[in-house]
């Protein structure tokens, strides 16, 4: 490389994290290469500034933020362009946004990807209407976003299934002792000398 790479840390720091995505957006589509010019980042900081001052700062100077729940229409536009983002972000990277249903614990796998038993501990921990930071799976990147969640009845008794799990971990426990030994010694086949 000829050293000219600018790092995100360091203009993130100095500008914050939403002028480098705005400035990213303004330079072109996101896929093609641009040429970069760290100018003119202070030009849409100081945009977003007299954005956030026309709708957060009142005549006094002081910081006007709500704690009142937003209007239906306010959260009907709001969804409309989370939607009309991911579909952009999913188009250009020429894949699609799917649903995917009835996903257990027990069965880590996400419908048309196969087997994500991170991706599916992470939706596990998360609460429903959060979307998730992109989760490195096992075929791909994922970035979840949990729409309903049905927690499992309660058991007056789990006896059975602690059995039944304890078996499964001996016999697992059994055989990864064994390929562990086997795989750490070194054995050398002398047998073709006695015989």
């Amino acid at each position: 490389s000829k050293y000219n790479v600018v790092n995100p840390d360091v203009i993130c720091d100095t500008y914050g994290a939403d002028a480098l995505r705005l400035f990213e957006m303004f330079l072109g589509p996101l896929e093609q290469a641009k040429p970069w010019k760290t100018a003119g980042i202070s030009g849409v900081y100081s945009f977003l500034k007299k954005l956030w001052k026309l709708y957060q700062v009142d005549e006094n100077g002081q910081v006007n933020l709500s704690e009142d729940v937003a209007s239906k229409e306010a959260m009907k536009t709001l969804h409309k362009t989370i939607k009309k983002v991911d579909e952009d972000i999913a188009k250009n990277a020429n894949t699609t946004v799917s649903e995917a249903n009835s996903i257990h614990f027990a069965n880590p796998i996400i419908p048309g990807a196969g087997r994500e038993p991170k991706v599916v501990g992470a939706m596990f921990g998360m609460k429903e209407g959060v979307v998730s930071e992109p989760i490195a799976g096992e075929t791909g990147v994922f970035v979840v976003k949990v729409i309903a969640k049905k927690e499992a009845p309660e058991l007056p008794n789990y006896a059975t299934y602690s059995n039944k799990l304890q078996s499964q971990f001996a016999t697992r426990v059994n055989y990864q002792v064994f390929e562990s030994l086997k795989n750490s010694v070194e054995i050398t086949d002398n047998r073709a000398r006695f015989y």
